[in-house]
């Protein structure tokens, strides 16, 4: 597997961990469990953020080769 497939492979698996994140949030919240509501939002942000840097060490890759 070469760093592209790898990298696309990794951004998928974040982008659906944000998805499931964002479905368990809106069960909380609906269930009226704000507390595991507010735990899942920074578990989502925390992917959004790997996700984010992902991109970017793929640009400064992508830059020097």
């Amino acid at each position: 597997m070469n760093n592209y497939q790898a990298y696309n492979d990794f951004y998928l698996d974040l982008s659906n961990g944000i998805q499931r994140c964002e479905a368990q949030i809106a069960d909380f919240l609906s269930g009226g469990k704000s507390e595991e509501a507010k735990v899942m939002l920074g578990k989502r942000e925390a992917l959004l953020e790997m996700r984010y840097m992902l991109e970017a060490y793929r640009k400064e890759e992508e830059n020097a080769g």
